[in-house]
């Protein structure tokens, strides 16, 4: 269905190929006054190539001629640049009276064009509608909101994303949008609910409605029992019927005849097949033999080292260092009777920091000398403190030297949001991204289930380079399902917001000793990234690492009890699977 009547303000290198025909400058050719227009490209670009070449006379040959035809030249395209702009206003004109509709974003509807007529003619919307209006910040809203006549329409939802505010982030006020403000100030009065969604199977909502909707939300007939049945290829139906290993027994057998027939080319051949043969029965060991599509599935990571995320080393390596910059560490000595107690600052440094020391400037390169010098005096201050400790003459407790339980705490106890501020590091956690591979490589090649209904989500940017690595190595082993890999998108939550898929695969990420959950705390991250499938949503993630905090340990009860949830070891050999790994 085409649509007429319609424009999109903005740069076309931003616009989807699909809908370039709706841009403004694709619109503008449309307008009678544009071949006006072109004829005034043409001459400027005839007057800058004569500007080229007066440029590459060489100095010698260069006069005052030359110089002052350049001159006149650059003025005279100035002066065409000009008619060009207002011939453009006159394009805006019969773009506005031709198109009943205008889209845009907040910040491109400041469009130098379409302000300059809605200032010359004194024009304005009947209708602004903002889309996705919780992800604006309030002053951004203003912008579409001052071109509006009559009505102002806000769509979005407060319980999703909000804008990204990098300062101040916990106590800016920008942090609350128009949409959020107005709906808590006034409620009922100017807002509405749509309560009906067209989206998804019903047993996906339940954790989102019961969180953030308070069950308000009702599926509608059409969405609400759909499964991947109905997205399942015709030609592999067999094989979800039990017939897997057949086919798989079928393959092998046809990689034999082709190595047999390479084998008749020499000795190395036969040793390339070997080797072939080898890889290939490794590579079943690591296939995933059956899967069940259950609308909401959790796969379970927990107890896996393989599946840490790439933070391990970093907790074990602040564990160990616990002595940070500006940390006092007491000595004591006694002389002649007296204690004198010591009070000095340690500075570790890192084994990467040490390997850039080369990199820096000489003064630089003092200050590190002397402070690995005060380092060498605070590990023997260190090792004699463990021998002596502050004395007290009046006390009979401490004549053995021992520490009181108030120093012993001090040193013990551990503040991991102190020691390991994680929580504002991109993380990565290359065991849950290759087995979301093998799990996609089954839903493709097993259950010819196509690349476009397939996406992959993700909260961190580190994760999402991870898995598109991986796909991108892998692509070449699969000849004949190149394109299909290719269809499958891989995004973060955030740019995810507002659209859908048939299947959705959402990595956590956050599996550690610690507990620490990182974005996973802004659980409007969640919401979206749940809400984004039709028919299956799979959540591969450590169910231990998430188990302290409420909303995050309810989301695994209601796979549980609605859904299903497969150990990792259930699906996949772990081991031969992280031996494949690259990574």
């Amino acid at each position: 269905m085409k649509i007429k009547n319609v424009f999109r303000i903005g740069l076309k290198s931003k616009i989807k190929k699909t809908l370039w025909n709706y841009s403004y400058d694709e619109k503008i050719k449309e307008c009678d006054s544009y071949k006006m227009c072109e004829d005034i490209d043409n001459d400027i670009e005839k007057l800058k190539s004569e500007i080229l070449k007066l440029k590459k006379k060489k100095k010698s040959e260069k006069g005052n001629f030359d110089k002052r035809s350049i001159i006149n030249l650059k003025y005279e395209i100035k002066i065409l640049n000009k008619s060009k702009k207002k011939k453009k206003n006159i394009f805006f004109k019969e773009l506005i009276e031709k198109n009943n509709v205008v889209f845009s974003t907040c910040s491109s509807s400041s469009n130098y064009e379409l302000n300059k007529f809605v200032k010359m003619s004194n024009f304005l919307f009947d209708v602004v509608c903002i889309d996705e209006c919780c992800q604006c910040t309030e002053p951004l809203c203003y912008i579409p909101i001052s071109l509006a006549k009559k009505n102002v329409f806000l769509f979005g939802d407060h319980k999703q994303l909000s804008p990204l505010i990098k300062y101040n982030k916990n106590h800016n006020k920008l942090n609350i949008t128009m949409f959020e403000r107005l709906v808590n100030k006034y409620k009922e009065n100017i807002s509405f609910l749509l309560n009906i969604q067209y989206r998804m199977n019903h047993n996906i909502l339940i954790w989102s409605n019961n969180i953030f909707y308070e069950n308000k939300l009702n599926s509608h007939e059409s969405c609400k029992n759909i499964k991947v049945d109905g997205i399942i290829g015709n030609k592999n139906k067999q094989l979800k019927n039990g017939e897997y290993e057949q086919g798989a027994k079928n393959k092998k057998n046809q990689k034999s005849k082709k190595n047999q027939k390479n084998g008749k080319n020499g000795k190395n051949s036969n040793s390339i097949d070997n080797s072939c043969e080898e890889q290939n029965e490794i590579n079943s060991e690591v296939e995933i033999k059956k899967y069940e599509y259950y609308p909401i599935t959790w796969i379970e990571t927990d107890g896996f080292d393989e599946f840490l995320d790439d933070t391990k080393n970093e907790d074990m390596i602040n564990f160990e260092i616990k002595e940070k910059k500006g940390c006092q560490t007491k000595t004591s000595e006694k002389k002649n009777g007296k204690t004198i107690v010591k009070g000095d600052k340690t500075d570790v440094k890192s084994e990467d920091n040490k390997q850039g020391i080369g990199s820096r400037n000489e003064s630089e390169k003092r200050e590190d000398n002397l402070e690995a010098i005060d380092a060498v005096k605070i590990k023997r201050q260190i090792e004699n403190s463990d021998k002596y400790n502050v004395i007290d003459k009046d006390s009979e407790e401490d004549k053995l030297c021992k520490l009181n339980d108030e120093e012993l705490n001090n040193i013990v106890k551990i503040n991991v949001d102190e020691i390991i501020n994680l929580n504002n590091k991109s993380r990565g956690n290359i065991g849950e991204a290759y087995f979301i591979y093998k799990l996609i490589e089954f839903m493709i090649q097993i259950d010819n289930i196509c690349g476009n209904d397939i996406c992959i989500i993700t909260p961190y940017s580190k994760q999402m380079n991870i898995l598109k690595n991986i796909f991108y190595d892998n692509f070449f082993n699969n000849k004949n399902y190149i394109n299909e890999y290719k269809k499958i998108e891989i995004s973060t939550v955030d740019s995810f917001q507002g659209r859908e898929k048939e299947i959705v695969i959402f990595s956590l990420v956050c599996s550690n000793y610690f507990k620490n959950i990182g974005f996973l705390k802004d659980y409007r991250r969640l919401n979206v990234a749940i809400t984004r499938a039709k028919r299956h949503v799979v959540i591969v993630g450590n169910s231990n690492t998430i188990s302290n905090d409420d909303v995050l340990n309810e989301l695994y009860e209601t796979v549980l009890n609605y859904g299903k949830v497969y150990l990792v070891n259930e699906l996949i050999d772990v081991e031969s699977m992280i031996d494949l790994c690259t990574f």
